[in-house]
């Protein structure tokens, strides 16, 4: 494996608990083009660059960026959507899971990864 958006798929589908808001709640990356009924969790990357410090370019480290969406439609169940509530408890739980620093252990003991920093850069 050696794709930024998998590792987050994997940690992500790896995290959710059974009778929690996202259980059976489909993880795709870009790559996968399945046709979908929301609601699902989009993983995709928005950018990787040579990560850069005092001026110096660092070869070998990356920078980037990578986009978790949970797609919804806002209706009622019976209405064939996800109510206000349920998304509630799934944007909570989905905020869970990435903010989760344990993450970090996770993807390093991957093949060819090390992860520095999992925060937003401000």
């Amino acid at each position: 494996m050696s794709d930024t958006t998998e590792l987050i798929r994997d940690w992500i589908e790896e995290n959710i608990s059974s009778g929690m808001a996202l259980e059976g709640v489909e993880v795709v990356v870009t790559a996968e083009t399945a046709d979908l009924e929301p609601p699902f969790i989009a993983v995709y990357e928005t950018s990787a660059d040579p990560h850069e410090s005092n001026s110096v370019v660092m070869y070998g480290v990356t920078d980037y960026e990578i986009t978790v969406e949970l797609q919804t439609v806002p209706l009622d169940a019976s209405e064939g959507g996800t109510g206000t509530s349920d998304e509630k408890a799934m944007r909570s739980e989905l905020y869970d899971i990435i903010a989760n620093r344990a993450a970090i252990d996770w993807i390093n003991d991957r093949e060819d990864w090390r992860v520095f920093d999992i925060r937003q850069p401000s």
